[in-house]
């Protein structure tokens, strides 16, 4: 739900709906899988070690949220058959070592949006080839510390969100085949180095990579990534010199680059003239209105800046010209001063979504903004809430 205030003020509704949650024990029998499935939402069974293709067709014939089943570290192809029935978000089998191209295959019809086998130590191009199938929007393999090129080959048609989290080394080959991912989102969070080539297959992809394991890269890795066609997260980097920044100033989507903690002015004003829709730059704590000048140039649309905690006049000043939107997520109380301040600002809106509270003073002065804020609509009181019109959008 999205409350406005006037013309101007949004406020985001933020929260999490109410689940019943069953967390059981060793054993489950036929009759209580079924009323346990029917009646709870989230089915954490992950003391079970092992189930039976009854039980198992008991607990996945309903569309439960979340069916975790962590415990089992064997499965048989008539269960594996049997838990392809689940019809809700998330099916977690975490502890699987090892699965069969039977198995592979029944798992691939699933009708559940999230299959998370964190458990594979090891992946063969067969089932690779049969879960590529998964109609699902995620797979998750955290386990798998290496895959072969073969496997990386075939799992690459999969056409949804592929985690690939456990990986700690890729081959220029393995990159070659999973630069054609058709889910247009891969992570690959736990490489900390890239080799050239592997940069440029990796920046010949199509959609969402996340490389957030990375901790350093050259001048050569980051003109090779900004070429990548899609949203790009590097929040493993904890530094960017002058040189790198140069060259990634010619990528042209979302850029996430929130391990850095410090920049200096020189990269300031190298960001003012990036490429990219936006950025996320939330590792900074601190900004001089020098910053927030360069910042203001950005053409992009959005400016993430979270791990601010305090603005002042000064510095919230350096944020007047900007004509897009901000993200100011670590400020978490303002005052009727600083509301009027927010006022003298062009963004099209402002996100302080970690708001506690707004006293009515401060209230009144935000009525006036000529953008969009956006917060918790948790926080107002009701007699705040009277002045706002609520609309619902689905």
């Amino acid at each position: 739900m999205v409350v406005a205030i006037g013309v101007f003020f949004l406020v985001s509704f933020q929260g999490t709906p109410n689940l019943t949650v069953y967390n059981g024990g060793p054993s489950i029998s036929v009759d209580e899988a079924k009323r346990l499935a029917y009646m709870m939402d989230v089915l954490l069974l992950d003391n079970i070690k092992t189930i039976t293709s009854d039980e198992a067709l008991a607990i996945g014939s309903y569309s439960n949220s979340i069916l975790s089943l962590n415990g089992l570290q064997e499965l048989s192809d008539p269960v594996s058959k049997a838990l392809a029935n689940h019809k809700g978000g998330w099916l977690i089998l975490g502890g699987v070592k090892e699965l069969s191209k039977d198995s592979a295959r029944n798992l691939s019809r699933s009708r559940c949006h999230y299959l998370v086998l964190s458990g594979l130590k090891n992946m063969s191009p067969e089932v690779a080839s049969e879960l590529a199938n998964f109609n699902g929007l995620n797979m998750s393999f955290y386990g798998l510390k290496e895959i072969g090129d073969e496997s990386a080959k075939n799992l690459a048609n999969f056409h949804g969100r592929l985690s690939l989290d456990g990986i700690v080394n890729i081959s220029n080959t393995t990159s070659s085949y999973l630069k054609n991912h058709q889910g247009r989102y891969l992570t690959l969070n736990s490489i900390c180095y890239i080799n050239d080539e592997v940069s440029k297959n990796l920046g010949n992809s199509y959609g969402t990579l996340e490389l957030n394991g990375i901790r350093y890269i050259n001048q050569i890795s980051a003109k090779n990534l900004a070429k990548h066609k899609g949203n790009l997260s590097l929040n493993g980097l904890r530094s960017l010199d002058l040189c790198v920044a140069l060259e990634l100033s010619d990528f042209k989507y979302d850029l996430l680059i929130d391990g850095v903690t410090k920049l200096n002015q020189d990269i300031f004003e190298q960001i003012s003239n990036f490429k990219a829709t936006s950025i996320s730059i939330s590792g900074i704590k601190s900004l001089s209105k020098e910053n927030a000048e360069s910042i203001s140039k950005f053409k992009g649309k959005f400016v993430r800046i979270d791990g601010i905690e305090k603005i002042d006049h000064l510095l919230l000043s350096g944020f007047i010209s900007y004509p897009g939107s901000i993200s100011l997520g670590g400020i978490n109380t303002i005052n009727k001063s600083f509301a009027k301040d927010l006022s003298m600002l062009k963004c099209k809106s402002i996100i302080m979504d970690n708001l506690v509270n707004i006293n009515d003073d401060t209230f009144e002065e935000l009525l006036k903004l000529r953008g969009k804020l956006l917060i918790n609509q948790n926080i107002l009181t009701d007699s705040q809430k009277r002045k706002i019109k609520i609309d619902m959008f689905r």
